[in-house]
């Protein structure tokens, strides 16, 4: 599953029409992958990163709604752990 969310905030961060503050967001969404803390913490993590990305007035639709997807998924798999 972080291959996936790895993948989908990549492509988000290659997209022109999302802003640089947004992709800052997002960067550091994606550097949270490869932090050493437990699964559920790094999660937490990620997903508070996405959430403050996907608030942002200034993001495209496009990409608030593949945000929420990421954040759907992750919060999937933290209700799984748990």
């Amino acid at each position: 599953m972080a291959d996936e969310i790895a993948v989908v905030i990549a492509g988000l961060m290659e997209d022109r029409s999302i802003p640089r503050n947004i992709k800052c967001c997002l960067k550091d969404s994606l550097d949270m992958l490869n932090i050493s803390c437990t699964p559920e913490e790094k999660i937490s993590s990620i997903v508070s990163a996405l959430d403050e990305a996907s608030a942002d007035p200034n993001v495209p639709m496009h990409a608030r709604t593949m945000i929420w997807n990421a954040i759907s998924v992750l919060e999937g798999i933290k209700s799984d752990k748990f």
